[in-house]
């Protein structure tokens, strides 16, 4: 099973010191990381409103998923495309 990382919980298990690519991957996910994900966490690191330690924790998340080789996807395209990749589910 494929899990997508959001920029909040990266964040917040890197602040909690979590390794949470070691913990998903040991649970059988496979991590993934949106695109957009990583290009919030850059504009967070230079927003002024953003804290000493949150800009701390995303340096160490950008070490994480470089050294994990956490793969990166574009997220996009048609309700289509995104329900075909199992990004939507009807409920």
């Amino acid at each position: 099973m494929e899990v997508l990382l959001d920029t909040n919980f990266i964040i917040s298990c890197v602040m909690r010191r979590i390794d949470f690519v070691e913990e998903l991957t040991g649970l059988g996910f496979h991590v993934k990381i949106p695109k957009g994900v990583l290009q919030e966490l850059k504009d967070l690191k230079t927003d002024k409103k953003t804290s000493r330690d949150e800009r701390q924790a995303i340096d160490v998340a950008f070490a994480i998923l470089e050294e994990r080789k956490v793969r990166k996807v574009r997220i996009g395209g048609t309700y289509s495309e995104r329900k075909r990749r199992g990004l939507y589910c009807d409920a």
